[in-house]
């Protein structure tokens, strides 16, 4: 018997947006090129990897916050709107 892999596509990021996967690629592309001059440690690559990993870990957690509060918002709305006596 084999063990039944499990299906990947419910751990999908449903706050993730094209901003974030464009962001994400932007701090890919500074990584990979503050790897190939050799990790300096100061500098304007180090700054451009830094500043688009920032950028890009910012945006996540925004993104993340913003859908949560939208949910919220919506959980809200409905409870308020329903009909107290059956609850």
């Amino acid at each position: 018997k084999t063990i039944p892999s499990k299906n990947h596509s419910s751990h999908v990021k449903y706050w993730w947006d094209n901003f974030l996967t464009i962001a994400k690629s932007d701090s890919i592309k500074c990584h990979n090129a503050w790897v190939e001059a050799g990790r300096p440690k100061q500098g304007e690559l180090f700054i451009a990897k830094n500043k688009a990993h920032k950028l890009y870990k910012t945006a996540i957690y925004n993104t993340r916050e913003n859908s949560k509060k939208i949910i919220t918002d919506k959980l809200q709305s409905h409870l308020l709107k329903a009909n107290n006596k059956n609850f």
